[in-house]
């Protein structure tokens, strides 16, 4: 289970992003709100970089960023 919330820069940088969606290699998270928890299959464990997509309620793609989960 992961959950990606903004930091109040992140709400500034992308003040449009509603929606976000998780990718690591061929494990996938359905496209849930920022602040919602999403589960990635096959699971990923703490240290695991991961891609970030942040959405707008269309589903039109702001930005993507790179993460370790877990952080």
């Amino acid at each position: 289970v992961a959950n990606v919330t903004l930091t109040a820069d992140g709400v500034k940088a992308y003040p449009l992003a509603t929606q976000y969606q998780i990718v690591a290699g061929t494990s996938v998270s359905a496209v849930v709100p920022v602040g919602t928890a999403t589960t990635l299959f096959p699971a990923k464990v703490a240290g695991d970089v991961v891609s970030i997509k942040l959405l707008d309620a269309s589903n039109n793609l702001l930005t993507t960023i790179e993460a370790t989960l877990g952080q």
